[in-house]
């Protein structure tokens, strides 16, 4: 038996049998999920003692429960009755380092098979100029966070990349994009990266921990 699949077995062993609101599955099973890591396609079942069964599947990066009722429900003893659940909303948080050597060059956050179907939606960020030197020289005026389709999240400008300077997302001078302030999040499949405006002659590297959830 998987690691993971003993969680979800552990979770399940927790679901109130007698009850046939699909939702008392509950918050063990949606916080042993965020435990598990991606495994496509991948599905497997949990019998309860009243000979439910309920049913995870892996697809994408979205992960969906099927509970089949086999005892009671519409019909009586032996029908079954099917529900679906999709959990639309799973928190994010990722860690990229961008460089001074290569800061035009995109580096990831969320990477677009990690948001099949989904969007990605920028909560917050936190992070600091890994060292004592200052970004300077090149061409480069700001580093961007934006989704891997160029649709702008924030901004944030050279100057305040100073050395061993706190990076936040509540820096009063940066330029915040429409995609985080009115909340509509990334194109739809598509993640998240930070890159430069250009090149940088000098700066240690910008280490960036970003919050963000995946939904529709």
């Amino acid at each position: 038996m998987t690691l993971e699949t003993t969680r979800a077995r552990e979770a399940t062993e927790h679901v109130d049998d007698n009850s046939d609101r699909p939702h008392k599955i509950g918050e063990r099973i949606r916080n042993e999920i965020a435990k598990i890591p991606p495994q496509n396609n991948d599905t497997f079942s949990s019998p309860s003692s009243t000979g439910d069964a309920i049913t995870m599947t892996k697809v994408g990066a979205d992960f969906q429960f099927k509970r089949i009722k086999t005892s009671f429900g519409i019909g009586g003893s032996g029908s079954s009755d099917l529900v679906t659940f999709s959990l639309d909303r799973q928190p994010l948080h990722a860690k990229a380092t961008l460089t001074s050597a290569a800061a035009s060059t995109p580096v990831s956050f969320i990477d677009n098979s990690d948001i099949v179907g989904r969007k990605a939606y920028l909560v917050s960020f936190h992070g600091k100029v890994n060292g004592a030197t200052a970004w300077s020289g090149g061409t480069m005026t700001k580093v961007v966070i934006r989704d891997r389709n160029g649709n702008l999240f924030f901004e944030i400008p050279v100057a305040v990349l100073t050395g061993n300077a706190p990076i936040l997302s509540d820096i009063p001078i940066a330029t915040y994009g429409d995609r985080f302030l009115l909340g509509t999040g990334s194109d739809e499949g598509i993640g998240l990266e930070m890159v430069a405006n250009g090149s940088a002659g000098a700066g240690s590297d910008l280490v960036i921990n970003l919050f963000a959830y995946r939904g529709i």
